[in-house]
């Protein structure tokens, strides 16, 4: 690259041949040009290789690195290493990002020195569909909120279309390889327990792919997890931890019991 990147852009895939092309021109498409594009294979089977060295073929911001099936923890942390950019940002191997979306994070970050990490706002397509921004995205992104207060109740932040200090993930060891899923939310919450702020910006700048492979479409696991790990956070960075407790246990026995009534009451 003759311009040393300011972000370095990490994409994890597994058997994503189906959506790759369209997040991978969404990446290239970029207004901000001094970006390295990080792409870890976990393991994939499909075509999903071929498809990214297609990519860098003409353009030496994409950097391909295949790896072994360990797991999204180690394929996160492995783009970690393979870049040196002072920001990273993370997009999912099947959504979209807009155009100004690393141009915009930039901005935000600069304007904000408080912020460790942010995200936008995403609109919603399906496994087919491509997104059709409103003319709302086509203003400058709004400024972040702080949202960590809010760590207790909830994951605040999408991860696919987050961008981070990398100062910020490197002081907190990076993801956790243990986890089998949200390592974002995880994230999050070391962040605010070591005292660093995390916010969101009201403006869309993602479309996030809904599809029947998505971990969070299997219950009742995922949502036993995301207890677990809010509860951690409740622990460690809640401001409110007696009020978070009862919300989350409420949350969870209603998410439970939809759970139950679709699985054995169908119609």
């Amino acid at each position: 690259m003759s311009t040393a990147p300011k972000v370095d852009i990490v994409c994890t895939f597994l058997n994503a041949a189906d959506t790759l092309p369209a997040t991978l021109r969404g990446l290239a498409a970029q207004s901000e040009a001094a970006i390295r594009i990080i792409l870890i294979d976990d393991g994939s089977t499909d075509n999903s290789a071929e498809i990214t060295r297609s990519f860098g073929e003409n353009d030496p911001r994409f950097v391909f690195a295949p790896s072994e099936t360990r797991g999204r923890g180690h394929a996160l942390n492995q783009g970690l290493r393979m870049g040196d950019a002072p920001m990273v940002a993370i997009m999912d191997a099947d959504d979209v990002a807009h155009p100004k979306w690393i141009e915009d994070s930039l901005r935000l970050l600069d304007q904000d020195v408080s912020l460790a990490a942010l995200s936008f706002a995403r609109i919603y397509i399906g496994p087919k569909e491509q997104p059709a921004w409103d003319e709302k995205s086509q203003l400058p992104a709004a400024k972040a909120e702080d949202l960590s207060a809010t760590i207790g109740t909830k994951n605040p932040l999408p991860h696919s279309g987050a961008c981070i200090r990398r100062s910020a993930i490197e002081a907190v060891g990076g993801y956790d390889i243990t986890r089998k899923s949200h390592f974002d939310y995880n994230l999050w919450v070391r962040l605010v327990a070591a005292g660093l702020a995390i916010g969101r910006s009201p403006t869309l700048r993602v479309a996030k792919r809904y599809h029947a492979d998505q971990k969070f479409a299997r219950m009742p696991d995922y949502h036993w997890n995301t207890l677990q790990v809010q509860l951690h956070a409740i622990r460690t960075a809640s401001r409110h931890p007696m009020v978070d407790s009862a919300r989350a246990f409420t949350a969870y026995g209603n998410s439970y019991a939809r759970y139950l009534r679709r699985r054995f009451l169908p119609g």
